[in-house]
């Protein structure tokens, strides 16, 4: 049952990445550029329904419980939820719960965030402590994320923080670089899949990015992305 279920997850957001990708093909993926946000409208041209919107989003985390330090959606049969939607929120709760797992973290059953745990901070051997701090640092950030059920929230605070980021959609180092919701998107199994076109869609997140930098040089911005691949960048407040 659970490597069914895995293998519907997988099928699911492979659709959507392709069916998101083809649109962004096909008309630019264009996106909805306001004052203060960069939405990306992709998501809008996908007939088959396999993504979440922020609104979906916002009514299925109301379900969403923290048990056993996993992600758990507990949907009343009184809710006005379609079952195209519990379907799409299993299957994004799926992968979030296989990314809580694969990189050990915790996540706090108030806020629903998931984070490392301080445990993966301490370096027990001073033999290899050196080596542990040079890693460390070769993986530092300028920019900062959180992780939740739904997906990723990244934070941009500075110029250093935009252009990393923007390093890290390049199609030569996504593979090794990206965290959080991104870095499941490409390593479980569409990445591969998709080939040359899943750059379209990476380079129209950096793109965007970008652009929406350009436009606020000044301000702080965040970018939220969830498992299905949906994405929106914001300024920060």
């Amino acid at each position: 049952m659970i490597k069914s279920f895995k293998l519907l997850s997988l099928s699911l957001l492979s659709v959507t990445i392709v069916a998101m990708l083809m649109s962004a093909q096909n008309v630019g993926a264009a996106t909805n550029n306001t004052e203060n946000t960069t939405v990306s409208s992709i998501e809008s041209n996908n007939t088959s329904k396999n993504t979440l919107t922020d609104s979906e989003i916002d009514d299925l985390d109301d379900y969403v419980e923290v048990k056993n330090n996993q992600y758990v959606l507990n949907v009343p049969s009184s809710s006005n939820l379609s079952e195209q939607e519990i379907k799409v929120a299993k299957a994004v709760i799926e992968e979030s719960n296989r990314n809580i797992q694969k990189n050990n973290l915790s996540i706090d059953p108030v806020t629903k965030e998931a984070s490392e745990t301080s445990s993966q901070n301490v370096v027990f051997n001073t033999k290899f402590r050196v080596l542990a701090r040079a890693k460390a640092k070769k993986k530092a950030k300028s920019y900062t994320f959180k992780n939740f059920w739904w997906g990723s929230r990244y934070y941009f605070r500075s110029n250093k923080a935009i252009d990393q980021m923007e390093h890290e959609l390049e199609s030569k180092a996504m593979s090794v670089e990206l965290i959080g919701a991104l870095a499941s998107i490409v390593s479980s199994g569409y990445a591969s899949a998709i080939g040359t076109v899943g750059s379209v869609y990476f380079s129209k997140i950096r793109s965007d990015l970008d652009g929406m930098h350009k436009k606020h040089p000044h301000s702080s911005l965040y970018m939220d992305i969830n498992y299905s691949g949906v994405y929106k960048i914001k300024v920060l407040k």
